[in-house]
């Protein structure tokens, strides 16, 4: 959450993070505090009925969303700054993906997460996955969201192995589904399932 991603930046020196990573850094807090506050707003209408305060909440989602737009700028400007040759040459990109994949640079894997009841398809929420150094998150209907579909969420993953789905953020209605889902990235796309029986 946006408390524990400034906690983190706090307690590093600031020599030890590039401009661009600090800068990046911000803009998810703000991206992550704009969803939460969008999600409070709506739930609180969907729960009261009250629609006129709906618009609030859309509007600050549509906020949220232009925040992960400039991040997505920002992210491209630190990788840039990371590919820069090391120390004893290579490139600190290139390297981490090798040595996460086992072996040379690979395609991107698409991973769709399919948010549903059972009957229909939950639109709203957010899921994270990855490993501690290669992180992705994607929300629905966010620019990291390759999928234009509500309550379908997919993401390209350049890395492989065994990974963990955790739910984020749950749609819109529903309670945060506390169940990861495992799923094992080779070389073909995979769909998995987040089912809310609640």
């Amino acid at each position: 959450n946006a408390a524990e991603l400034e906690r983190i930046t706090t307690d590093q020196e600031a020599s030890d993070v590039p401009d661009a990573g600090l800068a990046l850094n911000a803009v998810l807090i703000r991206a992550l505090e704009t969803y939460r506050d969008s999600f409070e707003v709506l739930t609180e209408a969907y729960q009261t009925g009250d629609q006129s305060t709906a618009g609030e909440g859309w509007a600050l989602r549509e906020e949220a969303q232009g925040y992960w737009g400039e991040a997505g700028l920002l992210l491209q400007n630190l990788e840039a700054e990371c590919s820069q040759a090391p120390p004893g040459g290579g490139n600190r990109v290139a390297d981490l993906q090798t040595a996460e994949a086992g072996g040379g640079p690979n395609p991107p894997v698409r991973l769709t997460v399919v948010i549903t009841n059972g009957e229909n398809f939950l639109g709203g929420a957010c899921i994270a996955t990855g490993s501690p150094r290669s992180p992705y998150s994607a929300c629905d209907g966010s620019p990291q969201d390759l999928d234009g579909r509500s309550g379908r969420i997919a993401m390209a993953l350049m890395i492989r192995g065994d990974l963990v789905i955790t739910e984020t953020s749950p749609p819109l209605g529903h309670a945060l589904s506390t169940q990861p889902v495992p799923v094992n990235l080779g070389e073909e796309d995979v769909e998995v399932t987040i089912r809310h029986d609640d």
